[in-house]
């Protein structure tokens, strides 16, 4: 089961302009391993956090305008957006416990700025 929502360029512009909260937006492409990889890690620690983080993502690839706005050069990049500023980027895998950390934190921390 899939559990991260994909959107297309103009669309995860939209939700990241419109976001009120969390969001953690992946820049990947089905076409790279290691993008696989990351989302199949996010896809299995979504559920933890869907209280606290919005999970996205999109193709860059698909959108090199995209691409540039977003300053993306390595896929997989992940970007935490507090409402729709950027606060957060991680543009080189890593494991699952530390994926998994970094959530802990930024839903802690900028869950607790928030209020």
């Amino acid at each position: 089961m899939n559990r991260i929502k994909s959107y297309k360029a103009d669309e995860v512009t939209a939700l990241i302009h419109g976001n009120a909260g969390l969001l953690l937006v992946h820049f990947g492409s089905p076409l790279h391993s290691s993008c696989d990889f990351v989302h199949r890690e996010l896809d299995l620690l979504a559920p933890r956090f869907e209280s606290e983080i919005h999970f996205a993502e999109v193709e860059p690839l698909k959108d090199l305008e995209l691409a540039q706005v977003y300053s993306i050069e390595h896929l997989p990049t992940l970007i935490l957006f507090v409402g729709d500023e950027e606060v957060e980027r991680i543009d080189h895998v890593m494991l699952p416990e530390e994926l998994a950390e970094f959530l802990e934190t930024a839903a802690s921390f900028y869950t607790g700025a928030q209020e």
